[in-house]
Order: C-alpha cells, then sequence, then structure tokens
C-alpha cells in the first residue's frame, strides 16, 4: 500500500498537481522505503495552503470509481449496442419473414377466392346437370311407365293372338289340314303361292257363294270327284272367255308382262331361299290379281293406286336388298319406275 501511494505522489508531482512544488521532505518521504501510515509529513513552515495527501486520495478513488464506472457504462453501452445490433438483425429477419408469410397469405387468399369461384361455378353447374338428369330421369320414368303399359297391352294382345291361333289351328284341323313339323322347303313355298294365286282367281271367277260352297262340299265330303276340277274349268272358261274379249287394253298387257316378270323374280328368291323378298313379290302378284276383274277393264283411280302401290313396293324392295343384290336392286327400280310411268298415264 505505500508503494502504491508514493507511486501515485510521484505521478502528481510531476504532473504538477501540488501547489508549492517539490519539497525536501515530500522527496525525503518519496525517497524513504522505510514510509509507513504512521509516519507523518512535515510540511515547510514557509509553505502556504496546497492540497493534503488524503484529499488527492479521496478525488483519485473518486475519479477511479467514475472511471470503473463509466468503463463499466461503457461496456454495458457496448453490449446494449451489440445486443441493439443483434435485435436489429433478428427484427430485419422476422420483418422479412413476415413480409413473405403476409404475401403468401394475400396469396393464398386470392386463390382461395379464386378457388371458391371456380368451385361456386363449378357447383352451379352440376346442379344444372343434376336438374337436366332429373328432367331425362322423369322423361325416362314416363317412357318406362308407358312401355311397360304397351307391354302389358301387347302381352294381352298377343295372348288373345294366342288364342286365334288356336282358333285357326282347330279350323284347319277340322277341314283336314294339320301342322307340318318341318320348315317349308322352296319347292313347298312355290306350291304355297301357286295355290294361293288360284284360289284367288277362281274365287273372283266363280264369285263368293260358289267358290264358298265348292270349299264347303269338298271339305264334307259329299262332293263328286268332278267338282274339285272346278280350277280346272275356270282356268279353261278363262282362257276361252279370254279369246273371245275385246282387244286387250295396253295397261292390262302390262300387267300380264308385270305378273310373268314377278313370278320369275319369285322363283329365283325361292332358289336362293331368300323368303321375305319372295314374300313381297307374291305380295305384288296377288294385288295385281286383285284389281283384274275378269274382262271388265280397270278404273282409272284404281289402277292410278295400283302402280303407285306397286312402285312404292318394288323401291322399297330394291332399297333393302342394294347392297347384297345389286342385279335384283337395278331390276326392281326398272320395274318401279315402269309402274309409275303406268300410274302417270
Amino acid at each position: 500500500m505505500s508503494h502504491l501511494v508514493k507511486q501515485v505522489t510521484r505521478i502528481l508531482m510531476l504532473l504538477g498537481l501540488e501547489s508549492g512544488g517539490v519539497t525536501a521532505a515530500s522527496v525525503s518521504v518519496l525517497d524513504d522505503d522505510a514510509f509507513t501510515s504512521a509516519e507523518t509529513c512535515f510540511v515547510e513552515p514557509n509553505v502556504q495552503g496546497g492540497v493534503s495527501f488524503a484529499t488527492v486520495m479521496f478525488f483519485f478513488m473518486v475519479f477511479l470509481v467514475i472511471l470503473g464506472a463509466w468503463y463499466r457504462l461503457y461496456r454495458k453501452t457496448q453490449d446494449a449496442l451489440s445486443s441493439y445490433d443483434h435485435c436489429y438483425t433478428q427484427m430485419a429477419i422476422l420483418d422479412s419473414a413476415y413480409n413473405r408469410v403476409q404475401d403468401m397469405y394475400e396469396g393464398l387468399r386470392e386463390q382461395h377466392f379464386t378457388d371458391i369461384n371456380i368451385l361456386d361455378n363449378l357447383v352451379d353447374r352440376h346442379v344444372q346437370e343434376i336438374g337436366a338428369l332429373q328432367t331425362q330421369l322423369e322423361a325416362t320414368n314416363e317412357a318406362l311407365r308407358r312401355l311397360r303399359e304397351g307391354h302389358l297391352e301387347l302381352q294381352g294382345e298377343t295372348e288373345m293372338l294366342c288364342d286365334s291361333c288356336e282358333q285357326v289351328h282347330y279350323g284347319l284341323v277340322q277341314i283336314g289340314g294339320f301342322t307340318p313339323f318341318n320348315d317349308l322347303n322352296p319347292y313347298d313355298r312355290r306350291q304355297m303361292y301357286e295355290l294361293e294365286r288360284a284360289n284367288l282367281v277362281a274365287r273372283r271367277v266363280m264369285g263368293s257363294d260358289r267358290y264358298l260352297h265348292l270349299i264347303r262340299q269338298q271339305n264334307q265330303g259329299v262332293a263328286r270327284g268332278e267338282d274339285t276340277d272346278m280350277a280346272v274349268a275356270s282356268e279353261a272358261g278363262e282362257s276361252e272367255t279370254a279369246e273371245n274379249d275385246p282387244p286387250v287394253e295396253p295397261p292390262q298387257g302390262f300387267l300380264t308382262q308385270a305378273m310373268d316378270t314377278l313370278g320369275a323374280e319369285l322363283n329365283e328368291c325361292l332358289t336362293r331361299h331368300d323368303y321375305a323378298t319372295a314374300a313381297q313379290f307374291q305380295n305384288c302378284i296377288m294385288a295385281i290379281l286383285d284389281a283384274i276383274n275378269g274382262s271388265v277393264p280397270i278404273a282409272d283411280e284404281v289402277r292410278s293406286r295400283l302402280f303407285n302401290s306397286l312402285g312404292s313396293s318394288l323401291e322399297s324392295m330394291a332399297d333393302r336388298v342394294r347392297r347384297n343384290l345389286p342385279a335384283v336392286a337395278e331390276r326392281s327400280n326398272d320395274l318401279s319406275g315402269q309402274m309409275r310411268n303406268m300410274a302417270q298415264g
């Protein structure tokens, strides 16, 4: 401690803090190595005033305290500034992150509203589609209801048709007919069509009453053998009548030629087993035979209606077989054109 006091005193004297300058006593004190706290500094009598050592030490200690306080304050200020810089950096990072989060929030919000608008449009469209499907479903249910009613009605008509078929079957059995167990071959169909045409001709020649009376006699088994040949006699009578008839008009000659052509087409259809087309040709021949009334000329209205009907039938037939049978379709079209020309003439 004494050594420290001496060092501080020396510094003060060197700095000129002693008002009386450097005295011998002070030098002796500074030079005295055995200086202790019990010893007293003697001041020369001629020295006036001055600062005591205790005062110097007091101010020095105050200075040290102040210096320490300022140093500590400086360190705290440095720490505070460093912390402030660190906090400012963190604040800048947080502010940047907040801005990014805010931008993301705004973007997600806009996307959310856009998605909501899109979803609203989709929902509206799906609602409209559901409404349309509901309308279609109601229409389908209505059509199904009508179809069910039609099915029930058709089922009733089918039952009636079955009953009628049973009755017809019973009638055929009563007059000697039977149901064949095998399908009809072309020969059977040709014979059936020829017999059908012969029956029609016989009915037109003999008349309905005589024709039915003859059929009943044949079925009852009381008719003689010659009665069964009425068709031959009628055909001979028809040929004899045709010879004595006036000159045949062109429409009737054309009808005879048309029947020959249709008969040839019918036989060709039977040969290739095209029974549907053969049935249509047979219907055309039957329509011509039904329109011919012996030697009586055909009325213009009947003739026009007959030729138009034949032309339409042959034209539809040609359209149906055009892909598979182009030659038959071409012949049918030619014959249909001739029929339509005759209807206009």
